[in-house]
Protein backbone atom coordinates (compact mmCIF):
# COMPACT_ATOMS: atom_id res chain seq x y z
CA UNK A 1 0.00 0.00 0.00
CA UNK A 2 1.20 3.47 -0.85
CA UNK A 3 2.38 5.44 2.18
CA UNK A 4 1.50 9.13 2.36
CA UNK A 5 4.63 11.15 3.19
CA UNK A 6 4.65 13.38 6.22
CA UNK A 7 4.57 17.10 5.44
CA UNK A 8 7.43 19.33 6.66
CA UNK A 9 6.78 21.97 9.29
CA UNK A 10 4.42 24.66 7.90
CA UNK A 11 5.44 28.31 7.68
CA UNK A 12 4.38 30.50 10.59
CA UNK A 13 3.92 34.24 10.72
CA UNK A 14 5.55 34.24 14.17
CA UNK A 15 8.81 33.07 12.56
CA UNK A 16 9.45 35.58 9.74
CA UNK A 17 13.08 34.52 9.29
CA UNK A 18 12.14 30.96 8.29
CA UNK A 19 8.80 31.77 6.69
CA UNK A 20 9.91 31.81 3.03
CA UNK A 21 12.06 28.62 3.07
CA UNK A 22 9.40 26.72 5.06
CA UNK A 23 6.63 27.91 2.71
CA UNK A 24 8.61 26.74 -0.33
CA UNK A 25 9.37 23.33 1.24
CA UNK A 26 5.75 22.92 2.41
CA UNK A 27 4.25 23.75 -1.00
CA UNK A 28 6.66 21.42 -2.82
CA UNK A 29 5.85 18.62 -0.38
CA UNK A 30 2.10 19.06 -1.04
CA UNK A 31 2.58 17.76 -4.61
CA UNK A 32 4.04 14.43 -3.45
CA UNK A 33 1.49 14.32 -0.61
CA UNK A 34 -1.44 14.71 -3.04
CA UNK A 35 -0.05 12.10 -5.47
CA UNK A 36 0.44 9.57 -2.66
CA UNK A 37 -3.04 10.31 -1.26
CA UNK A 38 -4.60 9.74 -4.70
CA UNK A 39 -2.68 6.46 -5.17
CA UNK A 40 -3.74 5.26 -1.75
CA UNK A 41 -7.38 6.17 -2.50
CA UNK A 42 -7.22 4.17 -5.75
CA UNK A 43 -5.71 1.20 -3.90
CA UNK A 44 -8.41 1.42 -1.24
CA UNK A 45 -11.09 1.43 -3.95
CA UNK A 46 -9.52 -1.66 -5.52
CA UNK A 47 -9.37 -3.41 -2.14
CA UNK A 48 -13.01 -2.49 -1.59
CA UNK A 49 -14.01 -4.03 -4.95
CA UNK A 50 -11.99 -7.14 -4.15
CA UNK A 51 -13.65 -7.38 -0.76
CA UNK A 52 -17.11 -7.04 -2.28
CA UNK A 53 -16.31 -9.73 -4.87
CA UNK A 54 -14.89 -12.01 -2.19
CA UNK A 55 -17.98 -11.48 -0.02
CA UNK A 56 -20.25 -12.31 -2.96
CA UNK A 57 -18.23 -15.44 -3.74
CA UNK A 58 -18.33 -16.45 -0.07
CA UNK A 59 -22.11 -15.95 0.04
CA UNK A 60 -22.52 -18.06 -3.10
CA UNK A 61 -20.25 -20.74 -1.66
CA UNK A 62 -22.19 -20.71 1.62
CA UNK A 63 -25.49 -21.05 -0.24
CA UNK A 64 -24.08 -23.92 -2.29
CA UNK A 65 -22.78 -25.63 0.84
CA UNK A 66 -26.17 -25.16 2.53
CA UNK A 67 -27.96 -26.68 -0.47
CA UNK A 68 -25.54 -29.62 -0.50
CA UNK A 69 -25.97 -30.08 3.24
CA UNK A 70 -29.76 -29.96 2.96
CA UNK A 71 -29.60 -32.50 0.15
CA UNK A 72 -27.43 -34.84 2.20
CA UNK A 73 -29.67 -34.55 5.26
CA UNK A 74 -32.79 -35.16 3.21
CA UNK A 75 -31.19 -38.04 1.36
CA UNK A 76 -29.99 -39.67 4.57
CA UNK A 77 -33.59 -39.77 5.76
CA UNK A 78 -34.84 -41.48 2.58
CA UNK A 79 -36.58 -44.80 3.18
CA UNK A 80 -36.55 -47.84 0.91
CA UNK A 81 -39.03 -47.45 -1.97
CA UNK A 82 -42.29 -49.30 -1.41
CA UNK A 83 -44.79 -49.92 -4.23
CA UNK A 84 -47.71 -49.81 -1.77
CA UNK A 85 -46.94 -46.30 -0.50
CA UNK A 86 -48.51 -43.15 -1.97
CA UNK A 87 -45.75 -40.54 -2.15
CA UNK A 88 -46.23 -36.76 -2.03
CA UNK A 89 -44.36 -34.59 -4.52
CA UNK A 90 -40.86 -34.04 -3.13
CA UNK A 91 -40.75 -37.24 -1.04
CA UNK A 92 -37.57 -39.25 -1.36
CA UNK A 93 -36.96 -42.97 -1.46
CA UNK A 94 -34.05 -45.18 -2.38
CA UNK A 95 -34.36 -47.76 -5.11
CA UNK A 96 -33.72 -51.39 -4.14
CA UNK A 97 -32.61 -51.98 -7.75
CA UNK A 98 -29.99 -49.21 -8.16
CA UNK A 99 -29.39 -48.26 -4.52
CA UNK A 100 -29.70 -44.59 -5.53
CA UNK A 101 -32.03 -42.03 -3.95
CA UNK A 102 -34.89 -40.56 -5.97
CA UNK A 103 -37.30 -37.66 -5.44
CA UNK A 104 -40.96 -37.93 -6.37
CA UNK A 105 -41.92 -35.36 -9.01
CA UNK A 106 -45.71 -35.65 -8.73
CA UNK A 107 -47.86 -37.07 -5.95
CA UNK A 108 -49.04 -40.61 -6.45
CA UNK A 109 -48.27 -44.30 -6.33
CA UNK A 110 -46.84 -46.54 -9.03
CA UNK A 111 -45.59 -50.10 -9.13
CA UNK A 112 -42.52 -49.21 -11.19
CA UNK A 113 -39.23 -48.81 -9.34
CA UNK A 114 -38.02 -45.16 -9.23
CA UNK A 115 -34.90 -46.12 -11.22
CA UNK A 116 -37.12 -47.10 -14.16
CA UNK A 117 -39.93 -44.53 -13.68
CA UNK A 118 -38.41 -41.25 -14.94
CA UNK A 119 -41.86 -39.71 -15.41
CA UNK A 120 -42.60 -39.72 -11.68
CA UNK A 121 -39.13 -39.85 -10.10
CA UNK A 122 -35.78 -38.10 -10.58
CA UNK A 123 -32.42 -39.15 -9.19
CA UNK A 124 -31.50 -36.85 -6.29
CA UNK A 125 -27.87 -36.49 -7.36
CA UNK A 126 -29.05 -35.18 -10.74
CA UNK A 127 -31.37 -32.52 -9.42
CA UNK A 128 -30.60 -29.22 -11.12
CA UNK A 129 -28.67 -26.70 -9.06
CA UNK A 130 -30.45 -23.83 -10.80
CA UNK A 131 -32.24 -22.81 -13.96
CA UNK A 132 -29.37 -20.97 -15.64
CA UNK A 133 -27.83 -22.42 -18.80
CA UNK A 134 -24.42 -22.41 -17.10
CA UNK A 135 -25.62 -24.47 -14.13
CA UNK A 136 -25.27 -28.23 -13.95
CA UNK A 137 -27.01 -30.93 -11.93
CA UNK A 138 -25.57 -31.57 -8.48
CA UNK A 139 -23.04 -34.38 -8.46
CA UNK A 140 -22.55 -34.33 -12.22
CA UNK A 141 -19.01 -35.00 -13.35
CA UNK A 142 -18.09 -32.61 -16.16
CA UNK A 143 -15.16 -34.64 -17.41
CA UNK A 144 -13.64 -33.13 -20.55
CA UNK A 145 -16.32 -30.43 -20.66
CA UNK A 146 -14.60 -28.75 -17.72
CA UNK A 147 -11.67 -27.91 -19.97
CA UNK A 148 -13.58 -26.28 -22.84
CA UNK A 149 -12.52 -22.77 -23.78
CA UNK A 150 -15.01 -19.94 -24.10
CA UNK A 151 -17.30 -20.11 -27.11
CA UNK A 152 -16.27 -18.15 -30.17
CA UNK A 153 -12.64 -17.96 -29.06
CA UNK A 154 -10.19 -18.37 -31.92
CA UNK A 155 -6.63 -19.44 -31.29
CA UNK A 156 -4.40 -18.19 -34.10
CA UNK A 157 -1.75 -20.88 -33.79
CA UNK A 158 -1.13 -23.86 -31.56
CA UNK A 159 1.14 -26.85 -31.88
CA UNK A 160 -0.67 -30.18 -32.05
CA UNK A 161 1.15 -31.52 -28.99
CA UNK A 162 -0.13 -28.56 -26.91
CA UNK A 163 -3.78 -29.04 -27.86
CA UNK A 164 -6.50 -30.53 -25.69
CA UNK A 165 -9.81 -32.14 -26.66
CA UNK A 166 -12.21 -29.41 -27.77
CA UNK A 167 -9.50 -26.99 -28.98
CA UNK A 168 -9.95 -25.31 -32.35
CA UNK A 169 -7.12 -23.36 -33.98
CA UNK A 170 -5.90 -22.01 -37.31
CA UNK A 171 -2.43 -22.72 -38.70
CA UNK A 172 -0.49 -20.82 -41.36
CA UNK A 173 0.43 -22.87 -44.43
CA UNK A 174 1.24 -20.15 -46.95
CA UNK A 175 0.23 -16.59 -47.84
CA UNK A 176 -2.83 -18.01 -49.63
CA UNK A 177 -3.69 -21.04 -47.46
CA UNK A 178 -4.52 -21.67 -43.82
CA UNK A 179 -5.68 -24.82 -42.06
CA UNK A 180 -8.36 -25.04 -39.37
CA UNK A 181 -7.77 -27.87 -36.92
CA UNK A 182 -10.06 -29.39 -34.29
CA UNK A 183 -8.91 -31.70 -31.50
CA UNK A 184 -11.91 -34.02 -31.10
CA UNK A 185 -13.02 -35.50 -27.80
CA UNK A 186 -12.19 -38.88 -29.31
CA UNK A 187 -8.54 -37.75 -29.49
CA UNK A 188 -8.51 -37.40 -33.29
CA UNK A 189 -7.27 -34.08 -34.71
CA UNK A 190 -9.22 -33.17 -37.82
CA UNK A 191 -8.29 -30.40 -40.27
CA UNK A 192 -9.66 -28.45 -43.21
CA UNK A 193 -7.67 -26.17 -45.51
CA UNK A 194 -8.93 -22.81 -46.71
CA UNK A 195 -7.57 -20.81 -49.63
CA UNK A 196 -7.40 -17.02 -49.59
CA UNK A 197 -7.25 -14.71 -52.58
Amino acid sequence: MTLIPQLPPPPQSTDPVNFDPRADAFLLALVAFAEAANLQAAENNQFNLSTIAAAAAAALSAASAKNASDLVVASAAAARWDATVTYAAGNQAWSPISGLIYRRLVAGRTTADPSTDTVNWTEVMNLPVGTGPDQVPAGQHLGQLAFLDALSTTVVSRHVRDSRPGDIWREYVSDTTTTIKFHGFDGVIRSRSESWT
